[in-house]
């Protein structure tokens, strides 16, 4: 990616509807590499909306996104492996130790090695206190 030139995030004529209300219509945005983009609006403005189908989460009813200059709705495993998306609402199994989760969205997104040993357990695991609980249930 170090060598993508062109915009990092690139949205046009993007629109969604949930049955009646429409939550983005015809929206146009691009963020280039090195730039920050804020995205904040009242309640049912499609900020998550839009965010979702920046990470491929969701389509649009119309227009296109594109992250890295690839079409999200085309590319959504690459849209996945190059998009961090951290809803207010998490997207975790309440019935699945974190263990489980880890191992179930690690596949999901076809992570390379295994999230809960080795190197990337003690790196990323252990200094958040989550090696403590990685066989609690979520809901726990």
């Amino acid at each position: 990616m170090s060598k993508f030139l062109g915009s990092v995030v690139k949205v046009e004529g993007l629109s969604k509807s949930y049955g009646r209300l429409r939550v983005l219509n015809s929206l146009d945005i691009e963020v280039s590499r090195g730039e920050v983009a804020v995205i904040y609006g009242s309640n049912g403005s499609g900020k998550t909306t839009l965010q979702s189908i920046i990470s491929s989460l969701t389509s649009p009813d119309a227009g296109v996104a594109e992250v890295c200059g690839r079409d999200t709705s085309i590319r959504s495993q690459m849209a996945r492996e190059l998009v961090g998306f951290v809803a207010h609402t998490p997207f975790l199994y309440e019935a699945l130790t974190v263990k489980e989760n880890l191992l179930f969205f690690s596949r999901l997104y076809r992570l390379k090695g295994d999230p809960v040993d080795g190197e990337a357990f003690e790196r990323l695991i252990f200094p958040l206190g989550l090696h403590e609980r990685i066989d609690q249930r979520i809901d726990t």
